[in-house]
């Protein structure tokens, strides 16, 4: 299985500081972000389980929201490929 990073997102500043004060509220912000890509539609297509990290260290009153996934060598070389 190789990871792959499929999506990052970062929001800073004053909305973020609300958004950050909730986990739940941050997650959905940045799945909604994924949700408005066609990396999401190929996701999909090929019921990939994604994983969730945050990092709030990288951003002065903000975080960065980042999915990944474990996918076999196949699915990865479909990944390079198209994106």
């Amino acid at each position: 299985m190789i990871r792959v990073e499929l999506f990052r997102h970062t929001e800073a500043g004053g909305i973020a500081a609300v958004k950050n004060q909730n986990n739940d509220i941050f997650f959905w912000s940045v799945a909604n972000k994924f949700k408005e890509t066609a990396l999401y539609d190929w996701v999909e297509r090929n019921s990939i389980n994604l994983g969730w990290e945050r990092d709030d260290t990288t951003v002065a009153l903000g975080s960065t929201g980042t999915i990944y996934a474990n996918i076999d060598e196949k699915l990865y070389v479909e990944y390079a490929l198209k994106f």
